[in-house]
């Protein structure tokens, strides 16, 4: 893929079969599997986080 002599359209497409096949193919519109669409975002000042969610985020946890 990185072979500057390799055409373009070439390099793309190992490019996407890499990403398919790491990642997985992105669903298109409308296939889903029962889970729920959205997402859910929580917004909060940092005065109002706990303790205990400090410790998280620094360890890296969700």
């Amino acid at each position: 893929m990185k072979a500057a002599e390799t055409p373009a359209p070439i390099r793309l497409a190992a490019a996407r079969e890499v990403l398919d096949r790491g990642h997985g193919r992105p669903r298109l519109g409308g296939e889903t599997d029962g889970a729920p669409e959205g997402l859910t975002v929580i917004v909060k000042r940092y005065g109002d986080i706990t303790e205990e969610e400090k410790a998280r985020a620094e360890e890296g946890e969700p």
